[in-house]
């Protein structure tokens, strides 16, 4: 890659770099750090009747999340194909009670007056008041999956259901070829 297509920041990374190589210091790989184990490996091996092992990955650490006393973490290794997916499902209801009143008059001495003036009623018998009461409960459920790879490349699907099939209501496809701040 040309120097001229680099950003600044990149500029200064690869500065960086090569100042820790010129003081004898290789940081990729960590040669202090006993890696016995990789991602593709580790899921080509699962099982759960196997008996629990220790391993030692190194990579990057793409994402954690912490959800009371479960943690997960996504580390991608040398070896890691960088596939990610995420999903969501969802579900939201309502309730409102609307309330209507309305009021018909006939008998109006023109018609150039304007709909909320009623004191042009000539007999106050022509009036027919209305009113409505309307219970409204909505209730939705709705699905989102995403996919990213290596994060650079994603997409996310949006859908919810409707008269018993899933509907895709949105896809939205995204790449970073760089990534400037």
């Amino acid at each position: 890659m040309n120097i001229l297509e680099l950003s600044e920041q990149e500029i200064g990374r690869r500065q960086s770099l090569q100042e820790l190589r010129d003081m004898g210091i290789e940081p990729y790989p960590a040669a202090e750090f006993p890696v016995n184990a990789y991602s593709t490996d580790i899921r080509e091996q699962f099982s759960d009747d196997a008996e629990p092992r220790q391993v030692s990955v190194a990579g990057r650490l793409m994402g954690r999340r912490v959800m009371g006393k479960a943690s997960f973490a996504e580390v991608q290794d040398s070896k890691g194909r960088g596939h990610a997916f995420d999903a969501l499902l969802g579900f939201s209801a309502s309730a409102n009670d609307m309330n209507y009143f309305s009021l018909k008059a006939e008998g109006l001495l023109t018609d150039e007056l304007k709909w909320n003036n009623l004191q042009g009623v000539t007999n106050k018998e022509n009036l027919t008041p209305y009113t409505t009461n309307e219970h409204v409960v909505k209730e939705s459920v709705f699905a989102r999956v995403n996919y990213n790879y290596r994060q650079k490349y994603y997409l996310t699907m949006t859908g919810r259901p409707e008269r018993r099939i899933f509907s895709i209501s949105s896809i939205t496809a995204l790449y970073f070829s760089r990534l400037v701040l």
